[in-house]
């Protein structure tokens, strides 16, 4: 099963805009932390409640909803920056909200 294909326009018409969305986030993030050094002393939470706040529902549009909710997708998503992984037990939840999804298009 893969739900991503590489020649597929739709597959990559969503992965360049993800990857732009990440890019404006960087860009905004950095901004921010250049004028104050309130993001070196926030807390990992704070940091990833930023994130979900700001950024998420931005990236997220487009999602099915399942996935848009799903916290594996938001650690998935912020864990370059973060250095966060998502937990065993949220990455078998996305796994079968993927399954189900996929099997609901078919």
């Amino acid at each position: 099963m893969r739900l991503f294909r590489a020649k597929d326009p739709r597959t990559l018409r969503l992965y360049a805009r993800a990857k732009r969305d990440v890019e404006t986030a960087m860009r905004l993030i950095e901004r921010r932390a250049s004028k104050t050094n309130s993001w070196l002393s926030a807390t990992l939470e704070e940091q990833l409640d930023y994130f979900r706040r700001e950024f998420w529902p931005t990236m997220s549009k487009g999602l099915p909803l399942e996935f848009a909710q799903s916290e594996c997708m938001v650690k998935s998503s912020f864990q370059g920056w973060l250095g966060i992984d998502p937990t065993k037990e949220e990455q078998r939840e996305a796994l079968r909200e993927a399954h189900r999804i996929y099997l609901s298009l078919q």
